[in-house]
């Protein structure tokens, strides 16, 4: 029996012009191991969070072995874990066969708050092709237009120009500001983004294809089957 009988979340696939979105397979994760073990940012680079007190650079930064490890326990832990009113779903970036990072989309009590927020990583090789703002018009199209959201977050440190330029370009709204406390003992600023399904559905989008998003696929989003639905 494949997993996708058992967990139907192997059979969504998001595919927009040049991406493709899914979760890995079992046999798949080696990939995805190998994907982390590239460079994903440029040596002194700090754009992720790494709360303080954690004592260790952030898991971007770590050795190769290191992210490889933690790519693949995050992929299988989060489905382990899933709940309907606590998901993250952990989309690997397929281009031309071969993953170039993760898209993920994640929210806690969905089914009635209707809100979800996205986190990304690509391998530093493949940034700067447009790749980022592919995948997250893929989630953000899923988000709203078959989750039917009524929004939709992200965040970035200011230092971290390509993910704030990726919100730029989509459309999103600036949403405040966030003070924190990294690991280096210093204090950092991180911008909030907002886009509502107002603000996704008042421009055009490009073309993106779900697939496998049946009756059993929406139940572990919570949201309702589309037999109710009708």
């Amino acid at each position: 029996m494949p997993i996708s009988d058992v967990i139907p979340l192997y059979r969504l696939r998001i595919d927009t012009p040049r991406l493709t979105l899914r979760l890995p397979h079992p046999d798949e994760l080696p990939l995805l191991a190998d994907c982390a073990r590239e460079p994903i940012h440029a040596v002194g680079e700090e754009p992720f969070e790494n709360p303080i007190g954690l004592g260790r650079p952030s898991w971007s930064s770590a050795p190769p072995a290191d992210r490889a490890r933690k790519a693949v326990q995050v992929q299988l832990g989060e489905v382990a874990k899933w709940t309907a009113d606590n998901w993250h779903l952990e989309l690997t970036v397929w281009l031309d066969g071969k993953p170039i990072g993760v898209q993920t989309l994640y929210a806690k009590h969905f089914p009635v708050t209707r809100e979800a927020a996205t986190i990304s990583w690509l391998t530093l090789a493949q940034q700067g092709n447009g790749f980022g703002t592919e995948a997250r018009a893929g989630v953000l199209a899923f988000a709203f237009e078959w989750l039917e959201a009524r929004s939709c977050r992200s965040r970035s440190f200011n230092t971290n120009g390509k993910s704030v330029g990726v919100s730029e370009r989509l459309g999103y709204r600036e949403d405040g500001i966030d003070v924190e406390a990294v690991y280096s003992g210093v204090a950092r600023t991180s911008r909030r983004f907002r886009m509502d399904a107002t603000d996704w559905h008042s421009r055009s989008r490009p073309s993106v294809t779900v697939t496998g998003f049946d009756d059993d696929c929406r139940t572990w989003f919570g949201i309702a089957t589309q037999a109710a639905r009708d």
